[in-house]
């Protein structure tokens, strides 16, 4: 992939105030994406003045589902209605 492409398909170098708002979550032991993507999308987001909402778990790994009760993850369903919600 070029850098040209990789500038183009990367969301946090494409934020703009027509971005919509964002609801995030990752686990810091995510193997598969680092963590400081989604930091940095929540950044740029709050750069222009989006909304976002965004939540870290200490264990979840990569692509937790509905998440488990053992990690904690279960929670994001409950909290994903109550931003909708808002």
């Amino acid at each position: 992939m070029t850098e040209e492409e990789k500038r183009q398909y990367s969301l946090v170098d494409n934020v703009t105030t027509a971005t919509p708002p964002a609801f995030l979550l990752h686990a810091y032991d995510d193997d598969a994406v680092p963590i400081s993507e989604s930091i940095a999308y929540a950044e740029a987001l709050t750069a222009v003045g989006q909304d976002v909402e965004a939540h870290f778990f200490q264990e979840g790994g990569h692509g937790f589902g509905p998440g488990r009760a053992k990690d904690g993850t279960d929670q994001w369903l409950g909290l994903l209605a109550n931003w909708v919600k808002r």
